[in-house]
């Protein structure tokens, strides 16, 4: 099963097509396609030709999958560790296939029953590893969860990738600011990521993010919030890659998070 597709203008790609040859001989050729192959054939060396017939260079992407049934996700590692504002899931995955994303479920020792909790977009189809990140904050202290992730298809398939278990352990509560970031995940992200922020009474909360020229990209929030632990969105798409600034403004007083973009 084997995929391509140009990253350029395809207006200026119709003459560009794809072949597979079962030696360096180009009428040898096993299979042709100018956008998608699917093709069987036994373990060796094979020559893939892209042809563009206007003479134009183009950039491109291939991937490549071998096997009968190739893994939607094929993960590496999921972990589950306590920290301050809750209990943190991390997940490394090798590639992804058709991914949409990943659903995060959760059970205690009072049910067996799973519910979800959190839902992370995947990347589609890649070859290339990457790690997310999820943190339950909806927690007990001294309680023990045990957390389920699954991945979840295009065509809404679901497929169990790992169980992991942690013991929340709260730590004592800081007074030593009335308002702070408590940070976003993941980070870096692309092309979403979630903030965290907490207020020790009800407060008029700005929250601005900037690039690093300092020019306003985006306003995420502004009114009166609760005390507590808040979540709030930042969604960059359209934006370029790099270092922007979270800004958390309360009166006179403000607080930075660095966040990176990094597609």
């Amino acid at each position: 099963n084997l995929e391509w597709g140009v990253r350029d203008d395809p207006d200026r790609c119709r003459a560009l097509g794809l072949f597979i040859l079962g030696s360096c001989n180009r009428n040898d050729c096993l299979a042709y396609d100018p956008h998608y192959i699917y093709m069987n054939a036994p373990a060796g060396d094979y020559w893939i030709i892209v042809d563009g017939r206007d003479n134009s260079t183009i950039a491109y992407t291939l991937t490549i999958h071998c096997g009968d049934n190739p893994l939607p996700v094929e993960l590496t590692s999921f972990d589950a560790v306590s920290e301050e504002n809750g209990v943190h899931l991390r997940w490394t995955v090798a590639s992804e296939l058709d991914n949409d994303g990943f659903e995060i479920q959760r059970s205690n020792a009072d049910s067996e029953d799973w519910v979800i909790i959190g839902y992370v977009r995947g990347r589609g189809t890649v070859s290339s590893s990457a790690t997310y990140n999820f943190v339950d904050v909806d927690v007990v202290a001294s309680r023990s969860y045990t957390y389920r992730l699954l991945s979840v298809g295009v065509n809404g398939e679901q497929e169990t990738l790992g169980l992991v278990s942690a013991t929340y352990t709260s730590a004592e509560p800081s007074v030593a600011s009335e308002f702070r970031f408590l940070g976003n995940y993941p980070n870096p992200f692309n092309p979403s990521t979630l903030l965290r922020f907490e207020t020790a009474e009800a407060s008029e909360i700005a929250i601005e993010v900037f690039d690093v020229q300092g020019r306003l990209v985006s306003r995420l929030l502004s009114g009166v919030v609760a005390a507590g632990v808040h979540e709030v969105s930042f969604h960059a798409d359209g934006l370029p890659s790099g270092l922007y600034l979270a800004r958390l403004r309360a009166g006179s007083n403000s607080d930075l998070l660095k966040m990176i973009l990094l597609k």
